[in-house]
């Protein structure tokens, strides 16, 4: 028996290339982010920013996996199976990581996704509001009233 599915073309989506974000757009990111829910977020998108660092790698990222003491400051990635990597930090990243250092546990909060979501809807990138999960008691609700429609800066 054959699979009729065969005979079916296979989609080519055409794969968009990623944008760097200017330095405006990275200001108000990290400034949100340092504001929302006391900062949380903020080496969230210190490490995605200065360190290349995968999304789903850093919501699984420990402090203990960092390495200050050393002449080029790094971290320890636990990859799939026994698997890890070095990743070396920007001076950049340093200058913001460092002073948060001292923070045990989880680098992102457990709300990490509900938490990227608020910051960048309040830095103004277009958010789904159904995403944001919010009550309207919150602070940022007034910040976001139009998030389904704004786009990135």
């Amino acid at each position: 028996m054959k699979n009729p599915v065969a005979k079916v073309d296979k989609p080519n989506p055409a794969m968009l290339e990623p944008e760097a974000l200017s330095i405006p757009e990275v200001k108000k990111l990290l400034k949100v982010a340092g504001e929302v829910d006391n900062g949380s977020m903020l080496p969230y998108f210190v490490l995605a920013i200065f360190s290349a660092v995968r999304p789903s790698e850093i919501l699984r990222l420990d402090w203990k996996k960092f390495v200050w003491d050393d002449k080029k400051p790094c971290f320890v990635i636990d990859g799939k199976g026994q698997r890890r990597r070095s990743v070396d930090m920007h001076p950049t990243c340093i200058k913001w990581l460092k002073p948060l250092s001292a923070k045990e546990g989880s680098v992102a909060p457990a709300n990490a996704k509900k938490l990227f979501n608020l910051i960048r809807a309040i830095a103004g990138y277009k958010v789904s509001r159904k995403s944001l999960e919010i009550s309207e008691s919150e602070e940022w609700v007034n910040k976001i009233k139009n998030c389904d429609s704004v786009s990135r800066p």
